[in-house]
């Protein structure tokens, strides 16, 4: 049975999920064109969808509403599991996950991938143009695929589940990884009465120069002129031994990288 009807020409679309993904695809599709229309979000816990997307009706996790589309925006591992639970074969599954692979071995034969290259959060803009990455197992569903990505980012491209994890594994280096180390300094600056936006023009330099040199060449700090003198000094401030493991992993990569220059 065809959800979408000749006059309207919309394609139903339904979130599943009330995390960071759900709330970003929930808010996306609803400023879309009239070619996709959101037509419910599914939640095993209904409090924990925002307050912001209650004009749409909010389904009980039990009775999920027939769709063209869905969009799995539910942690990996319960991706399988709950895909089994939508009885509607003939619908398009979609997973949001950068490190798996499309979906197989379920009772569904279309399955493909909407992959926000972003670190979400429950705000409700976003930039047009968040990197949105597409994989199909569907001929037949491609086309709609590419539609429904076009709808939601301006910059879309489709991409192998290898390639996918390779990019996932670079965006957590290089945004999880900074996060923490972000929160490190803020801790250390907490305890020691430091202001932390006393680092705000450092930290924007580094953004700007990572986005436009390459960093491998404007590498600086103790560890690239092997100064161990004052690596030493630093890891007597740090009293948290898994943070001064982690300094000293670091400094030793750095030093390893430039050691044939030095």
């Amino acid at each position: 049975m065809k959800i979408n009807s000749k006059e309207t020409k919309n394609y139903k679309v339904c979130v599943i999920g009330s995390g960071r993904a759900a709330h970003f695809f929930a808010h996306r599709l609803k400023d879309t064109s009239a070619s996709f229309e959101l037509i419910g979000i599914v939640s095993r816990d209904i409090d924990k969808v925002s307050k912001s997307l209650f004009p749409f009706s909010i389904y009980d996790y039990t009775t999920i509403p027939r769709a063209d589309v869905y969009i799995l925006a539910v942690p990996d591992d319960l991706i399988r599991n709950i895909a089994q639970q939508i009885p509607y074969s003939e619908a398009l599954f979609l997973h949001c996950s950068g490190a798996q692979e499309l979906i197989t071995n379920t009772e569904h034969q279309y399955h493909g991938v909407l992959y926000p290259l972003l670190s979400l959060n429950f705000q409700k803009e976003f930039s047009n143009n968040v990197p949105l990455f597409t994989e199909t197992n569907s001929s037949k569903h491609e086309s709609l695929l590419n539609n429904l990505a076009k709808q939601l980012s301006t910059n879309t491209q489709k991409l192998s589940s290898e390639k996918r994890l390779l990019i996932h594994l670079c965006a957590v280096i290089s945004q999880n990884f900074t996060n923490h180390l972000w929160h490190i300094t803020q801790d250390i600056c907490k305890t020691s009465e430091l202001d932390f936006n006393w680092f705000k023009p450092l930290l924007e330099q580094g953004l700007e120069r990572a986005l436009t040199q390459n960093a491998k060449e404007i590498q600086t700090g103790p560890a690239v002129r092997k100064d161990l003198k004052t690596i030493d000094k630093h890891l007597h401030l740090l009293s948290n031994s898994k943070w001064k493991k982690m300094y000293q992993h670091l400094n030793q990569s750095i030093i390893d990288t430039y050691e044939e220059k030095l």
